[in-house]
């Protein structure tokens, strides 16, 4: 990821810039391997391969009781619903692929 310092910014700003993305990323890397754990362990893969959430909600406003299992067992919380959204989607690629799941 490329960040540009803009010339009103001072380098101060962009330091603290670079490290909210950083941990940031580092949080998403953490709610990705809690998360992968959860749907392993209460073999919840092959329900959310075919699972579509409703089309007006999406996964931020989405109550299945898997969706509120996921949830509640994550260790840390996601920042917001957004970041859920987000989190959901890369394990709904994850689930797609096929990809084998490691812990």
């Amino acid at each position: 990821m490329t960040l540009k310092l803009y010339p009103l910014l001072s380098k101060y700003t962009f330091l603290k810039m670079e490290m909210f993305h950083s941990q940031v990323y580092t949080h998403m890397d953490s709610l990705l391997e809690d998360a992968k754990t959860i749907l392993t362990d209460y073999q919840l893969w092959d329900w959310l391969r075919n699972y579509k959430p409703h089309s007006n909600e999406g996964f931020v406003l989405d109550y299945h009781p898997n969706m509120v299992l996921l949830y509640s067992k994550l260790k840390t919380k996601p920042y917001s619903g957004t970041e859920f959204s987000q989190l959901m989607v890369e394990l709904k690629k994850l689930a797609k692929d096929n990809t084998p799941i490691t812990n």
